[in-house]
């Protein structure tokens, strides 16, 4: 009978860690990372860094006949990674960007964004002050 109880008490406990972790919900950590031509991180884990340097982020410039995208990424050490483009699809990419958005961008050999991801999911952390 103890037994039967102890069984009972084991189950009822790992039902009750599986039920919590689910309700809590799927989470991604992205700080900002810069390596091998590419800057990718999550805005809001940005914001909330306990550091001053990080940061991920673009630009969006309209001129009367002109329209581009600048978008930066600073890790917690001060490395940075910058492009720019007036590619219609990038632009679109950046306009479709949020608040707590993942960004990710690849940097050719020229300065210019040449791959350009933006994430809206709700994996990914909100912005706090």
């Amino acid at each position: 009978m103890k037994r039967n109880v102890a069984k009972w008490v084991i189950l009822l406990g790992a039902a009750v860690l599986v039920i919590g972790s689910a309700r809590a919900g799927m989470r991604a950590a992205d700080p900002v990372t810069l390596g091998g031509g590419w800057a990718s991180g999550n805005l809001g884990q940005a914001r909330a860094s306990d550091n001053y340097n990080e940061a991920i982020g673009c630009y969006l410039f309209s001129y009367t006949d002109f329209v581009y995208i600048d978008c930066i990424g600073r890790d917690g050490a001060g490395n940075s990674l910058t492009c720019f483009s007036s590619n219609p699809n990038f632009i679109a990419a950046v306009q479709a960007s949020a608040g707590d958005s993942y960004i990710a961008f690849h940097v050719d050999d020229n300065g210019g964004c040449d791959m350009m991801q933006v994430t809206n999911s709700s994996v990914f952390a909100p912005k706090e002050p």
